[in-house]
């Protein structure tokens, strides 16, 4: 991923942003919705170093939605107790999500299965 891109989730225009380092918007996705690339409040935001994705959580949508470094969409991490994720981490070998519903912490592994 190259150092120079900065991402952002806009919460109230349900999209995300790609900012150049010196600040100017190089590209904006998402509409409100539930498709791809489509968000309902969108949170936190993390990327992946081991494949450059976008993991995105899509709050009110109830998922987390990854994208590639082009902010196109390229799958879903879903699990059914996981209402809404407010935040994420990703590193090498799991994605942590936290959760505003107990709250509550979230542990996939790399292959995107919940461990904890």
């Amino acid at each position: 991923l190259s150092q120079d891109k900065v991402f952002v989730t806009q919460y109230r225009d349900h999209c995300i942003n790609m900012y150049k380092l010196v600040g100017k918007l190089t590209k904006s996705v998402g509409s409100e919705g539930n498709g791809e690339t489509q968000f309902k409040h969108p949170r936190g935001l993390d990327v992946s170093d081991r494949n450059h994705t976008i993991f995105v959580c899509d709050c009110y949508n109830h998922r987390i939605q990854i994208l590639t470094e082009e902010l196109k969409y390229h799958s879903l991490l879903k699990n059914d107790l996981m209402k809404y994720p407010l935040d994420v981490k990703v590193t090498l070998d799991r994605v942590m999500v936290l959760d505003e519903n107990d709250p509550c912490m979230f542990v996939f592994n790399s292959d995107h299965v919940l461990t904890k």
